[in-house]
């Protein structure tokens, strides 16, 4: 790839940056004036003023490892791409499908490890879901995401493709993040709807850990965490941190963890608090169900 297409590509990234970045003020005011319009009651301004304090904390950390780095990853990768697969319909899905597999695994993980949680948590924290609540994101969220989708630039795919994906993917993802959307009937079966989200982001035992996908449900379908959305949802982290407080909202999930390496008797304890998943703890041999 020459030096030109290189400086395209960022140039039409950061543009992409840009429009996700205006999606989003616009999806929540929308959101907001809908909920008055329509006169409900239930929006909750406290924790949608919580989550976009989070949002001007890491405003320029988070475009640096949430954008700049992913494509700058992409950019490097697709250098040494021993392939260099052709830009046609097909290798669209194949890079859309892939990218989405991506996705699932690294928000997979961040659930299902304990150090990764620890910086998830932010996420999760907030106990009604608007579309202001999917600006909770601790800095460095992105950044094993952004390593696995280079391995689909080195795959050869063009960064021509992959680039608009992730941007047109997080602004689809903004938008599931909603009360106000109601089901959306076969829709729900595939997509990650706001219905489907909603189950991501309940406590109840039965949504914890299930639907990672980001635009679509079909790897949640086929490696078992699908869930429909049936009972209503409970939302936050099963200890809620009861605060708006943008700065103890970001520091959620460390004080969650310092608990925990506090309650650990040896060192070996305290590494395994780490990489084990969020609901182990020292005083048991396996996974049991504790608050996180």
């Amino acid at each position: 790839m020459d030096r030109l297409s290189q400086f395209l590509d960022l140039l039409v990234s950061l543009m992409g940056g840009l429009v996700a970045l205006g999606a989003f003020i616009c999806a929540v005011v929308a959101e907001r004036l809908y909920y008055r319009l329509a006169g409900r009651t239930d929006y909750d301004d406290a924790s949608a003023m919580g989550s976009l304090g989070v949002f001007l904390i890491s405003l320029v950390m988070r475009i640096a490892f949430t954008l700049l780095l992913p494509i700058g990853v992409v950019l490097l990768a697709s250098e040494a791409a021993p392939l260099d697969i052709p830009v046609a319909w097909w290798s669209w899905l194949a890079a859309f499908l892939l990218v989405e597999l991506c996705w699932y695994v690294d928000h997979r993980l961040q659930h299902r490890v304990g150090l990764l949680w620890a910086m998830h948590h932010v996420h999760h924290s907030a106990e009604r879901l608007h579309m202001a609540a999917a600006s909770r994101a601790f800095i460095l969220d992105g950044v094993l995401r952004a390593e696995l989708i280079g391995l689909v630039a080195l795959a050869g795919f063009s960064p021509a493709q992959i680039i608009p994906i992730i941007i047109l993917s997080d602004i689809f993802g903004i938008f599931s993040h909603s009360e106000a959307i109601r089901k959306l009937g076969w829709l729900d079966r595939w997509l990650a709807t706001p219905a489907n989200h909603r189950v991501h982001h309940a406590s109840n035992p039965e949504y914890i850990d299930r639907n990672y996908g980001h635009v679509l449900m079909l790897w949640d379908r086929l490696l078992g965490t699908f869930e429909p959305e049936t009972l209503k949802p409970r939302f936050g982290v099963t200890e809620p941190i009861d605060t708006n407080n943008p700065l103890r909202i970001y520091g959620g999930g460390f004080v969650w963890m310092r608990r925990k390496l506090a309650a650990c008797d040896t060192l070996g304890q305290k590494f395994e608090c780490l990489w084990r998943p969020p609901e182990w703890s020292p005083s048991c041999s396996g996974d049991t169900d504790l608050a996180r």
